[in-house]
């Protein structure tokens, strides 16, 4: 894909991509976060919008379903999580420019807090341009 044109600074131009979480959810029965991410393809130079790229990243909370079975009592504790917060990067890898977002969150049963994190990583070409 050759470089993009910008229609506000009228000028060839790099990119950069924003990231924000659209849902959170956490799945008890399965141990799984679940979390839709949108991130928007924008000008280096005036923040243009581009195009945007939406998808859910899924991970499975690390220690969590043991944490269950070993613990007879963790089953009637309460359960909760943090809405996730991202963070997105631009990295290059095998010479091919990639957007992450990396996100966080943590999982609560009783006192017992998770840790968990995930990322999502696209390349330009995988972004619904804007016409």
């Amino acid at each position: 894909m050759s470089g993009l044109r910008c229609p506000e600074c009228e000028s060839f131009v790099g990119t950069s991509a924003t990231a924000e979480v659209e849902s959170t959810d956490f799945d008890e029965s399965t141990g799984e976060m679940e979390v839709e991410i949108r991130m928007v393809l924008c000008c280096e130079n005036c923040d243009h919008e581009f195009g945007e790229f939406v998808d859910t990243s899924i991970v499975e909370v690390d220690g969590y379903l043991d944490y269950l079975d070993e613990n007879d009592e963790a089953e009637e504790n309460e359960k909760s999580y943090d809405e996730a917060e991202v963070e997105p990067s631009i990295q290059t890898r095998k010479g091919k420019k990639y957007y992450v977002a990396k996100w966080t969150s943590k999982v609560y049963v009783g006192e017992k807090v998770f840790s968990v994190q995930g990322e999502m990583s696209v390349t330009r070409d995988q972004f619904d341009l804007y016409n």
